[in-house]
């Protein structure tokens, strides 16, 4: 596989630890620096006050609550968001279609485009 990352780091929020440790491990395999992963809220922004991030993924829903505040703190910070659901986009508060919106279920080739695609943007 070719490594695209180049060490980037990403700020993984994931609640399945399953699941979160699969996108850990593509992210890794692709040359991405993982933070994380984190299943709530207070760990994730815990991870922002000890270093920066390129660019999170973040399931929606979390063990407490949605991760819609820290996607709004992100991105007042200008750090992109991709969102991994299993919400239809139509689910998801208009105001968070700004950012890009993958489906759990899917290749991680669509995961690793989307995140070169974001941070070339």
């Amino acid at each position: 596989m070719v490594r695209n990352g180049g060490g980037e780091r990403v700020l993984v929020v994931e609640d399945d630890e399953l699941f979160a440790d699969m996108v850990s491990d593509i992210l890794n395999e692709d040359g991405y620096t993982v933070v994380g992963p984190f299943s709530n809220l207070r760990h994730s922004f815990e991870a922002l006050e000890e270093g920066s991030v390129a660019i999170a993924v973040l399931d929606i829903n979390l063990r407490d609550g949605t991760s819609f505040p820290l996607a709004d703190h992100l991105a007042s910070e200008d750090i992109p968001v991709i969102f991994l659901t299993s919400r239809g986009r139509e689910e998801i508060p208009a105001r968070y279609r700004i950012h890009t919106v993958l489906p759990k279920i899917g290749p991680a080739a669509r995961l690793l485009s989307a995140l070169a695609a974001v941070l070339d943007a």
